[in-house]
């Protein structure tokens, strides 16, 4: 293993993540001039601006620090390395915020040769900071449900019941309690309660129901989409509620199990209409294409049209929910440790981080309503493709 001192520092991902980053946000601020300008060449200049500014971040974080002098009366020379430390058990897997038991060493390549990022403290006389990650999303088992792990498909799992599955009860609960009580008067001149319950049936039934699939076959599939539609939303706002404050489909294996029911349904509604053969004929042979192409074309619309839609229909929704609440746990513990545990000097930079949360929060809102949205959306998109006549 690599000193701190011979290689840079950080995770070559982290350094994948500057560029990424910059050339995304400048290319979209370049986007964004563009129509606001009518002109055509800004967000050219953004994906550079952004790509250079990565670059420049990626050297300016990750360089080699400059190699210290040997100690006076030392009797190793500069280019010696120490042995190699003796290999060790990896860490278990930690629990959501549970801070290290002992600070590690904030220099950690004078004992253990170990290099050590730069994000993992500002100051060494301090706690070092641990970011937010991937283990913030694995909650325990409830208490009395349950204790220890299985392995599932080569993974750990938790054996219990955890949080995002009593969250996923809840939501199904509050949506049937809900529009029961609104649906329950059906009086011809509707109070408040109705009202809301008659307007989120009719968006879903107009929006989503009748303008694609279409007058003829919307009806029947309306109670799925809304019932869909509503079920997604109150679990996406649990992410902002708080004391809950945890989005349930930031879990991959709950937005599978949704994206695996869609795919069941709208590939049963195509059989049923054009039988087993016509239907993979609509959905994998391109109409007015015929000849040698085929053998290109068939395998491919075969493997989008079948195959990938589930996948992408799940990570779409998955991957909104899980980067956004990252972001979140980001932001607000990274302010609060640059608040309290850091010197004033870095006091103003933790107050901007949480101003970023408090804002964060409020966009997380719209994210949250759009991916349910865009979700069903989709889901009515494909059961209208595998009703109409031609691919």
């Amino acid at each position: 293993m690599t000193r701190a001192d011979e290689s840079p520092r950080g995770d070559p991902w982290n350094a994948f993540g500057y560029i990424v980053a910059g050339v995304l946000l400048y290319g979209l601020a370049g986007y964004g001039l563009d129509r606001w300008w009518g002109t055509g060449f800004m967000v050219a200049v953004g994906i550079m601006l952004g790509a250079v500014l990565g670059l420049y971040m990626t050297w300016a974080r990750f360089k080699a620090p400059p190699e210290p002098d040997a100690a006076p009366g030392s009797t190793t020379s500069r280019t010696t390395s120490p042995p190699p430390p003796p290999p060790t058990a990896p860490d278990p897997p930690r629990s959501p915020r549970r801070p290290p038991t002992t600070p590690p060493n904030p220099r950690g390549s004078e004992d253990t040769g170990e290099p050590v990022s730069s994000l993992m403290f500002l100051n060494a006389e301090t706690e070092p900071f641990e970011p937010p990650g991937p283990a913030d999303f694995d909650y325990p088992a409830i208490p009395g449900t349950g204790s220890g792990t299985f392995e599932f498909l080569g993974q750990a799992q938790m054996a219990g019941i955890t949080k995002p599955m009593v969250q996923i009860v809840i939501a199904g609960i509050l949506v049937f309690v809900f529009f029961y009580y609104a649906s329950r008067k059906r009086a011809m001149v509707p109070g408040r309660l109705q009202y809301v319950g008659e307007e989120a049936y009719g968006f879903v039934r107009n929006s989503m129901g009748r303008d694609i699939i279409g007058s003829h076959d919307f009806q029947k599939f309306v109670p799925y989409l809304f019932a869909l539609f509503f079920f997604l939303l109150f679990n996406n706002l649990m992410g902002s509620i708080p004391f809950i404050q945890f989005p349930t489909f930031s879990r991959s294996g709950m937005v599978y199990s949704l994206a695996l029911m869609s795919w069941l349904i709208y590939n049963a509604v195509g059989i049923k209409k054009h039988g087993f053969a016509g239907y993979f004929k609509l959905q994998s042979v391109p109409a007015g294409v015929g000849g040698p192409i085929l053998l290109l074309l068939i395998p491919l619309e075969f493997m989008s049209n079948i195959l990938v839609r589930p996948v992408t229909l799940a990570l779409r929704l998955f991957a909104n929910m899980f980067a956004g609440h990252l972001l979140l746990i980001l932001f607000a513990l990274g302010g609060e440790y640059l608040i309290l545990e850091q010197p004033l000097g870095y006091a103003p930079v933790g107050v901007i981080a949480w101003l970023l949360f408090i804002i964060i929060s409020f966009l997380e809102l719209l994210i949250q309503f759009l991916q349910a949205y865009v979700f069903v959306l989709l889901n009515a998109m494909y059961i209208q493709g595998a009703l109409a006549d031609e691919h």
